[in-house]
């Protein structure tokens, strides 16, 4: 079954932590999840202002099985091209691939990740992960 959706993020950090104090980020979601698979792709833009700004495409996509449940294991890709107009050579371009683990633990999200980077732009290892709760849905108590 297709499904789409937008996340629009603004976000702020300190200045001691980004010459860009403020960030912008657009995400498309693009996805098919059928008989027990899922695949997403996320063509993000990145904008980021108050300094001296900057804009990138992020592109990442994502191919999972469903175990059991709400249990999932899949590969995940990401990668950045920017600034956008001058995009460096591959090989100081970043980009990584990720094995991950998605699953609900104490009524939490849970999204778990060890990844490695592809190019010299990229680290060598990385790890992701995140718990998230899901908002009520207001259609679902009436």
């Amino acid at each position: 079954k297709f499904f789409y959706g937008l996340n629009v993020e603004l976000s702020w950090q300190a200045p001691r932590f980004s010459q860009d104090p403020w960030g912008l980020e657009f995400r498309p979601i693009l996805g098919v999840r059928d008989l027990g698979w899922e695949f997403i792709v996320n063509p993000i833009v990145d904008l980021s202002f108050g300094g001296p700004g900057s804009s990138a495409f992020a592109p990442a996509a994502r191919l999972a099985r469903q175990i059991e449940g709400e249990t999932w294991l899949g590969v995940e890709y990401y990668s950045q091209y920017s600034p956008i107009g001058a995009i460096p050579p591959v090989d100081q371009q970043p980009h990584t691939l990720f094995a991950v683990a998605d699953f609900k633990l104490f009524g939490l999200d849970v999204n778990f990740g060890m990844g490695f980077g592809l190019t010299g732009g990229a680290d060598r290892t990385l790890r992701l992960w995140s718990a998230a709760a899901a908002a009520p849905d207001a259609a679902a108590q009436h």
